[in-house]
């Protein structure tokens, strides 16, 4: 289903098409020209974490192997690590999103990004990402498999 800005939708949950998605931790990825990934939650992570209150990236040069946290969020109904399915290096953490955590919400696709990385050399993160259609079906099955009915734009939600 698609929201009047065309942007695909599951169950009122933006999932705008072009970019790439790990659906297990709830985070979008933007491959960006210089080959940095910018990420940052999906709609269907700030719904779920409720209003974001702490956003705690690890510093920009900071190496993670696959695994490892890459961030600690704290949010009214959740607290938990990032974790990344490939290693890679914090290139750039988002000063707005962890001096004013709500960007989260708010903006989860535009200011509200979280960091940019720097995948390793011979690290394919495609292959730990999911895309259109796939990306579509996954969380689909994630809202049944969780019982949420829809997404909760909060007040100024914008991609």
């Amino acid at each position: 289903m698609d929201s009047p800005a065309g942007h695909p939708m599951v169950r009122n949950c933006y999932v705008p098409a072009g970019l790439w998605y790990d659906t297990t931790q709830h985070l979008w990825f933007r491959r960006e020209d210089n080959g940095w990934w910018t990420l940052g939650l999906t709609d269907m992570a700030q719904t779920a974490a409720g209003k974001v209150l702490h956003c705690t990236p690890r510093p920009a040069g900071s190496f993670r192997p696959a695994g490892k946290p890459v961030a600690l969020l704290e949010a009214a109904k959740w607290l938990g690590v990032v974790r990344l399915g490939f290693d890679a290096t914090v290139a750039e953490v988002n000063p707005e999103a962890r001096e004013q955590p709500f960007l989260l919400n708010q903006f989860p696709y535009g200011r509200g990004w979280v960091m940019r990385v720097n995948p390793a050399p011979g690290a394919n993160p495609e292959q730990h990402l999911k895309n259109g259609d796939q990306a579509l079906k996954e969380y689909t099955a994630r809202f049944d498999e969780f019982g949420l009915d829809d997404c909760v734009h909060c007040l100024g939600f914008g991609l």
